[in-house]
């Protein structure tokens, strides 16, 4: 799965992305942050379809949650083997080219105790 961090300017409506290579099926995508699984009106989730062992998921985030630095999380599920377990990349969003540091831990620590399950 590779991702493309995204550096916007602060209120922008942007989409960021994640790409899931070497497949045989459609794979279920879920969009989370630290807080959890992305949800609501200011969010628009479009897990891709499969075409030549290729599938892009993106997630469409509305202006006005486009305010701070945050790592959104593509979790990858198999769509033929659920119970395989997922595969989480980290996509990062950038406001005004700040990052914020403690974000980026948070969103670490989640990853390795999601890996530890």
């Amino acid at each position: 799965v590779q991702s493309v961090n995204k550096e916007v300017k602060q209120g922008s409506t942007t989409t960021i992305s994640c790409v899931i290579t070497g497949i045989t099926d459609t794979a279920t995508v879920s969009w989370r942050t630290i807080a959890g699984e992305v949800l609501g009106d200011e969010f628009t989730a479009d897990q891709g379809s499969h075409s030549g062992g290729t599938q892009t998921s993106t997630l469409a985030v509305d202006g006005p949650q486009v305010n701070v630095d945050i790592a959104y999380t593509c979790r990858v599920t198999s769509g033929s083997l659920p119970e395989s377990g997922s595969f989480n990349t980290k996509v990062n969003l950038l406001v005004d080219g700040k990052f914020n540091i403690l974000e980026e831990l948070q969103s670490l620590f989640v990853l390795v105790c999601d890996h530890a399950l």
